[in-house]
């Protein structure tokens, strides 16, 4: 049990950054350095791909009664 506590403390989401300039997503990667690798850079044209990917697990949870 103690290493699930622990995991659970320590897990930080995924963010993600929905913009064309490169400029702006190193912005908040310098604001937040401690953070950087959970930071993804989206770009507008994408974002019906990554809600689908974020969907399709949720469905899949649904279905298995997970």
């Amino acid at each position: 049990m103690g290493k699930d506590v622990d995991a659970r403390r320590y897990y930080i989401p995924l963010m993600y950054i929905i913009t064309n300039e490169e400029k702006k997503f190193r912005q908040v990667l310098n604001s937040f350095p401690e953070l950087d690798r959970r930071y993804i850079n989206v770009l507008p044209d994408q974002i019906g791909l990554l809600y689908s990917s974020e969907m399709n697990p949720i469905k899949l949870r649904e279905a298995f009664d997970l």
